[in-house]
C-alpha cells in the first residue's frame, strides 16, 4: 500500500496500474475500499511471479504501457526518487533495467537465499555465479549506472517492447514451480534480438529489499535453470558488468533529453542514438535529379514519445537550429546498404531522406532498431502508451 501511495504522489493518480499476485492467502484481508479504488487487476493461486505475469501479459501492453515492473512483495521504493529512477532507465537505452538494493544486508536477493530443511541449512546457491550476483547488486559508488549481462528478477523494470520475447517466444524459460534460469538468459536474448545492450543496472536509486526469509527455494530451481541453459547455452550470462557509466556522462545524455523535452515535452525516451550522421535530400525534379546535402549533420535519436507520433528520427543540427524531425509512420519505406540508410516518408510530397554514417556497425545498429519499430508500429495501433505499470507480487 505504501509503495503504491508514494508511486501516485510522485507520478500522479494516472501514473500506474497496480496488479497484485495472491501466491499466498487471498484478497480478503486487505481492505476493499482501498483495493477497489487502487487495484486494476489481481490473480490469487499458488505459484511465482513471471509465471503470474505470463498469464496475465496481453499484447496490448506494448501500447498501453512504456514499463512493466516486477517487483517481488519485500521491495520498499518509498524513499527513492522515483522520478529519477525512470529518467535513468530511459537514458539507459536498455530494455531490462533492475535497481540495485540498499541496506545492511543490500547484497542478499532471493538468488542467494539459503533453504532450511531437516534443521539444517543447505545451500541452494547459484554457485557458479553466488559471488558475482552479490557484488552485482550493491550500489557501485562510482557509478551512476552500469550495463552489465545479467538483471535478476527481483525488481526488473521491463521495457513493454521486450515483454513478448521473454513471456511468449522464450519457450521454456518459464515454470509451473520454479523460475530460476529466465534472468540468465534474457540479456543476451534481447541483445541480440534488439541490437542494443539490454539490460542495466542502476546505482544510484537502490531500492530497499525487506525480507530475506520469505523466499521458498527448492532443488527445482536449480534443475530449472539447468534446463534453460541447455537450450539456450548461447545466451548464458557470465554476470559481469559491461560498463559503468560515469555522473558525467550521464548527465550529458540527460541534457540531450531534457534538452528535447524542453522543445517537445512528450519525449520520453531515447530509444537509439548514434553519435554522426550527414543527412541528404533526394532531388528528383530539374536538370540534374540526385542525392544533395541537407546542410544538416550531427548525431541522429530514434526517440519514443508518450503520445502520438509514439516515434520520431531527429538529426540534431551542428550547423544552425533547423534539425531534421520525422514522425515515424506505417507507410514509410526503407532501403539499406553499406554505410547508408534511405527511408520515404508517408507523404509523398516530401523528398526521400538519406543518411549517411561514417561507421557501418552505427548504421547496422540504426537500421535494425528502425525495422523493428516499424514493424510494431504496422502490427500495432498507434495509441500513446501509460508511463508504466508497478507489478506488485503479494
Amino acid at each position: 500500500m505504501r509503495n503504491v501511495a508514494y508511486a501516485r504522489r510522485m507520478g500522479g493518480r494516472q501514473c500506474c496500474d497496480v496488479f497484485l499476485a495472491h501466491y499466498e492467502g487471498t484478497s480478503n484481508g486487505w481492505d476493499r475500499d482501498w483495493y477497489a479504488s487502487e487495484v486494476t487487476s489481481s490473480i490469487q493461486k499458488p505459484g511465482y511471479k513471471f509465471k503470474f505475469l505470463q498469464e496475465a501479459y496481453r499484447e496490448e501492453w506494448t501500447q498501453k504501457y512504456e514499463f512493466v515492473w516486477a517487483l517481488d512483495s519485500d521491495i520498499d521504493f518509498t524513499g527513492v526518487n522515483l522520478v529519477e529512477l525512470f529518467q535513468l532507465a530511459r537514458s539507459s537505452g536498455s530494455l531490462i533495467v533492475g535497481p540495485t538494493f540498499s541496506g545492511d544486508q543490500a547484497w542478499k536477493t532471493y538468488a542467494t537465499d539459503l533453504l532450511q530443511q531437516d534443521g539444517a541449512r543447505k545451500a541452494l546457491m547459484r554457485h557458479d555465479v553466488g559471488q558475482q550476483i552479490n557484488v552485482l547488486g550493491k550500489p557501485d559508488p562510482r557509478c551512476m549506472m552500469r550495463h552489465t549481462d545479467f538483471v535478476e528478477m527481483t525488481a526488473p523494470l521491463l521495457s513493454s517492447m521486450v515483454l513478448s520475447l521473454i513471456l511468449k517466444d522464450c519457450i521454456d524459460c518459464i515454470h509451473d514451480r520454479a523460475e530460476w534460469g529466465l534472468d540468465r538468459v534474457w540479456c543476451e536474448m534481447a541483445s541480440e534480438k534488439f541490437s542494443v545492450s539490454a539490460c542495466t543496472l542502476l546505482d544510484a536509486t537502490p531500492v530497499r529489499h525487506l525480507d530475506w526469509q520469505t523466499a521458498k527455494v527448492t532443488p527445482e530451481f536449480k534443475d530449472a535453470e539447468r534446463k534453460v541453459k541447455e537450450r539456450y547455452a548461447k545466451y548464458w550470462a557470465q554476470v559481469r558488468n559491461i560498463d559503468c557509466m560515469l555522473a558525467h556522462k550521464q548527465r550529458r545524455q540527460g541534457i540531450i533529453l531534457r534538452t528535447d523535452m524542453q522543445k517537445d515535452p512528450e519525449v520520453s525516451q531515447i530509444v537509439a542514438y548514434s553519435k554522426f550522421v550527414v543527412a541528404y535530400f533526394l532531388q528528383q525534379d530539374g536538370p540534374s535529379p540526385g542525392w544533395r546535402k541537407a546542410n544538416i549533420e550531427g548525431p541522429v535519436y530514434l526517440v519514443r514519445r508518450r503520445s502520438a507520433p509514439l516515434y520520431q528520427i531527429i538529426v540534431k543540427n551542428q550547423f544552425s537550429t533547423s534539425d531534421l524531425i520525422d514522425n515515424l509512420h506505417p507507410d514509410w519505406e526503407l532501403d539499406c546498404q553499406k554505410n547508408y540508410i534511405f527511408y520515404k516518408i508517408e507523404d509523398p510530397n516530401k523528398q526521400i531522406r538519406g543518411l549517411w554514417f561514417h561507421n557501418d556497425t552505427e548504421r547496422v545498429k540504426i537500421e535494425t532498431v528502425l525495422e523493428q519499430t516499424m514493424e510494431e508500429l504496422r502490427n500495432k495501433p498507434m495509441d500513446a502508451p501509460k508511463p508504466a505499470a508497478p507489478w506488485s507480487e503479494r
